[in-house]
């Protein structure tokens, strides 16, 4: 129905973005502790890669409630919802995310920084020629697997009330109405639709570079 149809865009819409900013942050991250490495600096390093795990300390639900708090008087809640839900999707993936593509870039570095620097390949030149054939496969992992974490979450989305019906809500609504019927055919779009990013996420990952 119109519902559904209209929450399978929004999920869309919300799990191509937030899995986008994942999959930049992780590589710009994996990109200044290779770049630090190179340098002589494992601490800066070791800093780089220690800060996607640290987000896993971090409850994205009351992270997201404290920020909705602030901003909901200072604007529409609908428009806080579509810059909050990406950003905090994306924090949450980033993790996992980054676990697919630094390993990638560090190996592209390993194989081919010497060379790279004795040509003059640099900046997105080096990320084309030379990254780009080791990272394609691992990114688009990262890529599904940021889409299938943010296609299936509720918890942010909760705060949001109808203002952003995803999946998740539009299944929360149909169960709190009692109709199990289409909240069974909810759920199977979205399992469906995770299944299917969880799958490519995995082929991806075991990919050899």
């Amino acid at each position: 129905d119109r519902d559904l149809a209209a929450a399978a865009l929004t999920s869309l819409f919300l799990a191509l973005a937030a899995a986008l900013i994942a999959c930049l942050l992780a590589l710009a991250l994996a990109g200044a502790a290779r770049q630090a490495r190179r340098r002589g600096g494992p601490r800066a390093a070791a800093l780089y890669d220690a800060l996607p795990t640290a987000l896993l300390a971090v409850p994205p639900f009351a992270l997201t409630a404290g920020l909705f708090i602030i901003l909901r008087p200072l604007t529409d809640p609908a428009t806080v919802g579509l810059v909050l839900l990406p950003l905090l999707n994306a924090a949450t993936a980033l993790p996992f995310v980054y676990r697919f593509v630094a390993p990638a870039l560090t190996l592209a570095g390993e194989r081919y920084g010497r060379l790279s620097r004795a040509l003059g390949i640099t900046g997105v030149d080096r990320l084309r020629i030379v990254d780009w054939p080791l990272l394609r496969r691992p990114l688009a992992a990262a890529f599904a697997m940021a889409m299938a974490l943010s296609f299936g979450d509720f918890g942010i989305i909760a705060l949001f009330g109808g203002t952003l019906r995803t999946l998740p809500y539009l299944l929360h609504e149909r169960l709190g109405a009692f109709r199990v019927e289409e909240a069974g055919g909810v759920a199977l779009v979205l399992t469906a639709i995770c299944l299917v990013l969880a799958y490519a996420a995995l082929r991806g990952s075991h990919a050899r570079p």
